[in-house]
């Protein structure tokens, strides 16, 4: 009770019963981390084409981050890092509708530089 998983709905009947697996390359329970909730219909945006989106906020603040499509994301880092990450985040959720989107990320992210531990520049 109270555990979190990374899992996959194999199926959902009439009465709403679910199965599901974590027999799957990523899926597993979900240890320790700071989860942030987010409207679901802006995980497209929050992943990005290809993952470009997410893929730009964990390699820029150095955190392991997984995007459920139900808008539960799971963070881990050091906390600084996950602050930079979910202001990140928050921003794309925010702006999710703009054009540019990507580059003001990316500009946020390059600000905030010197917040994130692991950076060697």
């Amino acid at each position: 009770v109270g555990d979190y998983v990374y899992a996959k709905i194999l199926s959902i009947n009439e009465i709403k019963e679910s199965w599901i697996t974590m027999k799957d390359v990523g899926l597993k329970k979900l240890e320790g981390g700071t989860l942030v909730t987010i409207s679901a219909p802006k995980v497209p945006r929050i992943i990005g084409k290809g993952g470009s989106m997410v893929n730009m906020i964990k390699d820029s603040t150095h955190t392991r981050i997984m995007v459920g499509q139900n808008g539960i994301i799971w963070l881990d880092g050091a906390p600084e890092n996950v602050i930079v990450a979910i202001d990140a985040i928050r921003m794309v959720e925010k702006e999710a509708h703009t054009v540019g989107l990507t580059d003001r990320v990316k500009k946020f992210l390059e600000d905030k530089k010197g917040e994130i531990v692991g950076n060697s520049e």
